[in-house]
């Protein structure tokens, strides 16, 4: 038996309505009179012929051209072909023509693998079949994309396409290449995945954020917030941090291995994959895979949306990879502790592109906050993970119908929603008056929960209006506490760094400004109370300038340790306001960087920290 195929019909450009149009004639090659075209192959009931004066000579199994493809620049031609199995169902591929040049062995392959059936081995016939897909003239087209996502207001997928509008239209679009690296996909039905996933969000403060960030990645592009990001579940082994990526992924899709990848992967890989997965999420497990040295710059590419800039063979520039998606990640450890194994160290940016948030919640359960009716964490974690590759796919549908259909209809309203309700959650959130990295990294929560609350307002959720508010809301004030500051971790950094130098050298760099110490060797600089003046019953470390500069700013700008200092009351200035004061050392004066000594004693944190997230608890009322 024969099975029907979809016919998407999509909105290109501007888009034009038919009239009247007839209604699709079926898919399947016409079993009685075959087509002929300019090409000297005709398609019958039984197979693909060639035509030799009054010969017939087979080719293959069934095999029809349906359209031939190109993208908006008139190139990336290809063919849309549908094939008859071994088990006699009909299937459709979409071909890049460059794929049939030289001897194709690698497309004949692949349709061979798809169910076709060449009429024997001969490389003549592999040749004819090739003939046939490079030279079958048909009016038909379509436009071919080579990435998923939003292109223009029409969203694709590897298994549909979502125009919003609900009219046939003369194109369709179609993702064009012989392999495909994503695993979105669609299996099961909404209400099942809701009975057997979506249920259990409730109360478990990871789940709905792992929901959230990947309801959250189609609106980057309507909101039109150019920079990726991401989440890191971190914690012990055991305790589920997977089980939140399966969740999260199974919004998507999954397949026979899963929805997930590995970090253990090199950057090249990780931009394909990345590219695959534009507009949705992508789904990273245990960082610690992943090569240390290799892991922050990923980071760093991931949240920037593009891949590197390469030369090809032929010493032209191969097209660069680009891509919008949220990413969810584990892992025992953090981004930080992964840099740090390389020698390096991580920069602030590299932390608000992807947010560590700790995956034990500290109910005893791991990742989850509650069990609902399981007798453990590990059995709700089973059940999860098999519900998910039962049921999948079906929220992202569901969810992509409903978006597209509101930017149609009212684009501007979708918006402001979308905009009130992540203001709504920052401002429950009280950090005015925290530093911007924390602001920046509370959008993308704040993003994740408007996403989510977006879906039960669309009646694809089971949750209670207010519940991915808090939820997520529960998650930030974990990412912020682990944080340990409300301010800019640079400044943390910083100080943290000026602290070791002082404790590891102070008994053998530091001289003391009274009495000369001829065994000081490599001199960093002064220990120097004052006794008269503003500084009175004060003491500095007196750096000498060069060794400030070249071993203590190491890493940092010296503008910006200077200014951290200032901000934080623990230099003494120079009259003129320099940051070199001009101190007197057995006599003569020199200039020094004078940093108080209180910086060893005092907490130079922010206090703010716990300030920025007190009214956390009051969401449960919003």
């Amino acid at each position: 038996m024969t099975t029907e195929m979809d016919k998407q019909e999509l909105i290109v450009d501007e888009p034009t309505e038919i009239i009247d149009a007839p209604e699709p004639d079926d898919h399947e090659p016409d079993q009685d009179k075959g087509e002929r075209s300019s090409s000297p192959y005709v398609s019958l009931d039984d197979g693909l012929y060639k035509v030799e004066g009054s010969s017939q000579t087979k080719v293959c199994s069934p095999l029809k051209i349906t359209a031939r493809t190109r993208n908006n620049d008139g190139t990336k031609w290809g063919a849309i072909i549908e094939l008859q199995d071994l088990d006699n169902n009909w299937k459709e591929l979409i071909i890049p023509n460059s794929k049939i040049t030289g001897t194709g062995a690698e497309l004949v392959a692949l349709l061979v693998d798809r169910g076709l059936r060449l009429a024997n081995q001969k490389p003549k016939t592999k040749q004819d079949l090739l003939d046939y897909l490079a030279l079958e003239d048909i009016d038909v087209r379509a436009l071919c994309v080579d990435r998923p996502g939003w292109h223009d207001n029409v969203f694709v997928t590897p298994y549909d396409v979502f125009n919003g509008t609900g009219k046939k239209l003369i194109e369709r679009v179609v993702l064009q290449g012989a392999e495909f690296q994503s695993n979105i996909a669609k299996t099961g039905t909404l209400k099942d995945w809701n009975a057997e996933v979506g249920k259990y969000l409730s109360g478990n403060s990871r789940l709905l954020l792992a929901v959230g960030a990947s309801l959250a990645a189609p609106l980057l592009h309507l909101l039109d917030i150019p920079e990726s990001g991401g989440f890191h579940f971190h914690g012990g082994s055991s305790i589920g941090k997977t089980t939140a990526l399966i969740v999260g992924g199974s919004v998507w899709g999954g397949g026979p291995n899963g929805y997930i990848h590995s970090w253990h992967a090199t950057q090249n890989g990780i931009e394909a994959i990345a590219e695959a997965y534009c507009d949705a999420t992508l789904c990273l497990d245990e960082i610690s895979q992943g090569n240390a040295k290799d892991v922050g710059q990923t980071a760093y590419m991931l949240a920037n949306g593009q891949g590197k800039t390469r030369s090809n063979k032929s010493i032209t520039v191969d097209p660069v990879k680009h891509w919008r998606l949220i990413f969810l990640s584990t892992g025992e450890d953090t981004l930080s502790d992964k840099i740090a194994e390389a020698g390096e160290r991580v920069r602030a940016g590299q932390m608000a592109r992807l947010a560590d948030v700790p995956a034990d919640v500290g109910t005893g359960y791991g990742i989850f906050d509650t069990l609902h009716d399981f007798r453990g964490p590990g059995q709700l974690a089973d059940h999860l993970k098999e519900a998910a590759r039962n049921h999948h796919g079906t929220l992202a549908a569901a969810y992509l119908a409903k978006l597209t259909e509101d930017m149609s209809s009212d684009k501007a309203s979708l918006m402001t929603l979308l905009e009130d309700e992540m203001d709504s959650f920052i401002e429950l959130l009280e950090i005015s008056e925290s530093d911007g990295q924390v602001k920046r990294v509370a959008k993308r929560f704040a993003l994740a929960a408007a996403a989510g609350e977006l879906a039960i307002r669309y009646g694809l959720l089971d949750q209670e209006e207010g519940e991915f508010l808090l939820g997520v809301a529960t998650c930030f004030e974990a990412w912020l506490e682990h944080r340990g500051t409300s301010g800019a971790i640079e400044d943390d950094q910083i100080l943290s760094h000026i602290r070791h130098f002082i404790e590891r050298y102070q008994n053998s760099r530091f001289e003391s400004s009274l009495v000369p110490d001829p065994s000081i060797k490599d001199l960093a600089g002064y220990i120097k109370p004052f006794d008269r003046g503003p500084n009175e019953n004060q003491t500095v470390f007196a750096f000498l300038p060069d060794v400030f500069k070249a071993e203590v700013c190491k890493g940092f700008s010296y503008k910006r340790c200077v200014e951290t200092l200032k901000k934080n009351d623990l230099i003494v200035l120079d009259g003129d306001g320099r940051a070199d004061k001009r101190v007197r050392i057995y006599g003569t004066p020199i200039r020094c960087i004078c940093i108080l000594d209180k910086i060893l004693y005092e907490d130079t944190s922010n206090a703010d920290a716990e300030e920025g997230i007190s009214s956390i608890s009051a969401i449960s009322d919003f």
